[in-house]
C-alpha cells in the first residue's frame, strides 16, 4: 500500500535532501531520498526504515534514478507488485539504482524482509532498463532476464543490440539458466548461408550498423547469440566463414570477442570448461 505520511526535508554534507515515502511492505518503511550537490544533476537513493523516522536499516548506493518493487502474499498493490524470484515465499524487495543519467541502466538488488532486512543478490547494470524479473519459459519459476551487450559493436551504431541472458535463483544464489539459455546450432548449410549474407554486409551496411572498424554489428550479434546458447565453437566458425578473404585482422578479433565474453560471469558458468583458456 501506498504510504500516507508527510515527506521529510532534511540536510547532509550540507546538501539539501528530501525524503518520500514510496511503499510499505512488511511492516518496514521505504522511502526516496532526493537531492541535488552543487554543480551536479539531481541523485537519488533507497532507504529501509523500521518506522516513519526510524533509524535507516539499509540504504541503496546514490544514483541518478532508483525504482522499487516487492513481492508479499498481501500488502502490495498491483503497480508496485513483481514475482518471487526465489520460489520460498517469503517477502521480497527489488531496487533498481541507474548510474546513468541518460538512460534507465539500472542494477538490481534483491532483498529478504523478515525479522531483518537481508541483502539475498546483487544483479549488476547491464544494457536495457536493467535485470527485469520474468516467468520462466517452462512456467515453474522466475527468472532475471539481462541484457548483455555484445561485444565489438561500440562505435556509431544507434540501436545496439543485445543478447538476453536468464539467471535463475538456485542453491541460495543467482545462477545463469543454462537450461533456458542453450539451444540446437545451425547445420553447415545453413551457417554457410548466414556466413555469405554476413560477409556481404562488410562495407556495404549503413553506417549506423557498423562499428568504428567498418565491421558490420550483425556478424558480432548473431556470433553472441550464438556462443551465449552453448555454440561457442559454431560461434567461431561462423566469424571465420563471414570474414571477407584478404580482410586482416580475423585472430586478433576473434580472441577479442572471446575475451570479452568469459569477462562475464554468467557466460562463464555457461562455458565451464572454457572459461580460461583460449583459442
Amino acid at each position: 500500500m501506498v504510504l500516507a505520511i508527510v515527506s521529510a526535508c532534511f540536510a547532509a554534507n550540507g546538501v539539501s535532501a528530501l525524503e518520500m515515502p514510496d511503499i510499505c511492505v512488511a511492516g518496514y518503511r521505504i522511502f526516496t531520498v532526493r537531492r541535488t550537490p552543487k554543480n551536479s544533476l539531481p541523485e537519488e537513493r533507497v532507504v529501509i526504515r523500521g518506522s516513519t523516522k526510524g533509524k535507516p536499516l539499509w540504504r541503496s548506493d546514490w544514483g541518478h534514478t532508483t525504482r522499487v518493487a516487492a513481492f508479499a502474499r498481501s500488502g502490495v498493490t498491483k503497480e508496485d507488485f513483481q514475482p518471487d524470484v526465489t520460489g520460498d515465499g517469503t517477502t521480497k524487495l527489488y531496487v533498481w539504482v541507474a548510474q546513468d543519467a541518460g538512460d534507465f541502466v539500472a542494477s538490481l538488488t534483491v532483498l529478504k524482509m523478515g525479522a531483518n532486512v537481508q541483502v539475498l543478490a546483487i544483479i549488476p547494470a547491464c544494457a536495457g532498463e536493467g535485470p527485469r524479473l520474468e516467468k520462466a519459459k517452462d512456467s515453474k519459476c522466475t527468472t532475471v532476464a539481462t541484457e548483455q551487450f555484445v561485444p565489438l559493436i561500440e562505435g556509431r551504431s544507434v540501436d545496439v543490440p543485445t543478447t538476453t541472458v536468464y539467471l535463475r535463483w538456485t542453491n541460495g544464489a543467482v545462477h545463469v539458466a543454462a537450461d533456458l539459455m542453450r539451444n540446437t546450432a545451425p547445420t553447415a548449410s545453413e551457417l554457410a548461408v548466414n556466413a555469405k549474407r554476413l560477409r556481404m554486409l562488410f562495407g556495404h551496411a549503413p553506417s549506423n550498423e557498423m562499428n568504428d572498424d567498418g565491421e558490420p554489428w550483425r556478424l558480432w550479434s548473431e556470433a553472441a547469440d550464438l556462443a551465449w546458447s552453448g555454440n561457442e565453437s559454431t560461434a567461431l566458425n561462423l566469424i571465420e566463414q563471414a570474414w571477407p578473404p584478404g580482410r586482416a585482422g580475423i585472430k586478433t578479433r576473434e580472441a577479442e570477442f572471446l575475451n570479452l565474453l568469459r569477462s562475464s560471469v554468467w557466460y562463464r558458468e555457461m562455458h565451464p570448461s572454457k572459461a580460461s583458456s583460449s583459442r
